[in-house]
């Protein structure tokens, strides 16, 4: 009996929740700065609606956040340079799930209040931003 407790101890369970990766970068390649699961703080992701309107929040770390603005600011700088909207992507689970237009003339340094409120995903289903948020969290 001891031993069978052990072996599933080291072993792990197969009923363990699975935690997917969150990866937000540049689709062309050109800037290389990621946010990644490491930058979440994942105790804190929801999925919600507000006032009709459904939501996937994810709060960032102080480094995500920091992250975040140098990627966004690169993606607007290269708009500026090209004078049209460029996008950043976020995958959860390696798969594409939202491409995000920054707009140069709105946010010509970069999104930057994201270590104050995180990122919210709209224009999703109730039923796929609690699928995201349980693959992210492992709950």
């Amino acid at each position: 009996m001891l031993t069978a407790t052990v072996c599933l101890a080291a072993c792990g369970s197969t009923s363990a929740p699975t935690v997917a990766p969150l990866k937000i970068y540049d689709p062309t390649g050109k800037e290389t700065t990621q946010v990644t699961s490491a930058d979440l703080v994942k105790r804190s992701v929801r999925a919600g609606r507000d006032l009709g309107f459904v939501y996937l929040s994810l709060p960032l770390t102080h480094e995500g956040a920091r992250k975040f603005q140098r990627l966004t600011r690169a993606i607007a700088l290269c708009g500026r340079r090209v004078h049209s909207m460029q996008a950043i992507v976020v995958e959860i689970g390696g798969r594409w799930h939202r491409r995000i237009g920054i707009d140069y003339r709105d946010f010509p340094n970069g999104i930057t209040h994201a270590d104050k409120n995180g990122l919210e995903i709209s224009g999703l289903t109730l039923a796929n931003a609690r699928r995201f948020a349980r693959l992210l969290t492992g709950r």
